[in-house]
């Protein structure tokens, strides 16, 4: 066992490689990753090559039944060199592990989509465009969307921009940014733009403690702050048609 961590996931690794004055190389002929209870598998024809330099990652496919994770390209401390990551049908209990605790108790998802991460041995950026299907947020389904996100130069911090495709916010737009904090809810300050004769329920996450709509539309520009757990809503938005009913305490 390379590396554990208890009741999340574990790593076991298994091959051999070759060591010359300037070069190495290790080929991994039996690689196997536990998170909860998925396993995943590394393909055995997966190496990687070291160099002065640089290391370059070949055929690093990881997949089990259900997703998958390809990585190829060149690790080293040059903005020039990048490292490409597609994956498919990654959800929350998949990325929970390796995320600040409490980052998606709130959330539920699958996703596609790829990453390139440069200068991945300094100073390293990432950025990417993801496909995410099936989101729901305090078990409310909001549809689908795309959605570019991007490392800023903040320790934690990333800049979003999301489009919904389809659902109760098709054509609706969200920027702006996410600061991740460890053993914490993540920080939200996003601006949305949400299209007139969006239905009203969407709001119902965000005040489920006040009222329950039953009926409605809605239109506006809206700013999201707080934390995934707890957001806090203002802005300038036009209500039609309106029917909910106050939430008394038990």
């Amino acid at each position: 066992m390379l590396h554990y961590k208890l009741n999340r996931y574990g790593l076991k690794l298994g091959g051999n490689g070759s060591i010359s004055e300037k070069t190495a190389n290790l080929d991994f002929k039996k690689t196997v990753l536990k998170i909860y209870d998925q396993t995943w598998k590394l393909d055995d024809q997966a190496s990687i090559d070291f160099n002065e330099d640089h290391w370059h990652l070949r055929d690093f496919f990881l997949a089990d039944d259900r997703h998958y994770l390809e990585l190829k390209g060149d690790i080293s401390d040059n903005s020039r060199d990048t490292l490409k990551i597609e994956f498919s049908n990654i959800s929350q209990k998949v990325l929970k592990p390796f995320f600040p605790e409490g980052t998606f108790d709130s959330l539920s998802f699958k996703v596609n989509g790829n990453l390139k991460i440069s200068s991945v041995l300094s100073d390293f950026h990432f950025l990417g465009n993801l496909d995410v299907n099936r989101l729901k947020y305090l078990g409310f389904d909001y549809g689908a969307l795309g959605l570019a996100v991007e490392e800023t130069r903040t320790p934690g911090q990333l800049k979003v921009l999301a489009n919904f495709r389809n659902g109760p916010l098709e054509r609706t737009n969200f920027k702006g940014y996410v600061q991740l904090k460890e053993g914490s809810d993540a920080e939200l300050d996003v601006l949305g733009v949400i299209p007139m004769q969006s239905k009203l329920n969407i709001l119902q996450p965000l005040l489920t403690e006040i009222v329950t709509f039953k009926s409605g539309n809605i239109g506006g520009n809206v700013r999201i702050t707080g934390t995934t757990r707890r957001p806090k809503l203002v802005g300038l938005i036009t209500v039609n048609g309106a029917r909910w009913a106050i939430v008394t305490g038990k």
